[in-house]
């Protein structure tokens, strides 16, 4: 099961995908193109972390027989391309 959450941030837009059985959270951002800075990565970081526990309260009222582990979830920064097209 995927869940996957549109968000705009200052500078554009962003995708995060949660993939359950794997516990790993994809960021898919637009802006990487040569990959990712560590202040772009700690700005997801910090996302990432306030809706993954939004996530897991969600899927605990709606789901009494779901368990959720504690286990910190990998994060993966896919780049979606290398072409800027704002030119």
């Amino acid at each position: 099961m995927q869940i996957i959450v549109p968000a705009r941030l200052i500078d554009g837009w962003v995708c995060y995908a949660w993939d359950m059985k794997k516990k790993m959270i994809h960021v898919m951002d637009p802006l990487f193109l040569t990959g990712v800075s560590d202040e772009w990565r700690s700005i997801h970081e910090d996302v990432t972390a306030v809706l993954h526990g939004c996530l897991g309260r969600c899927l605990r009222l709606f789901f009494e027989d779901w368990v959720t582990s504690d286990t910190p979830w990998t994060r993966l920064f896919p780049m979606l391309g290398r072409k800027d097209f704002t030119e």
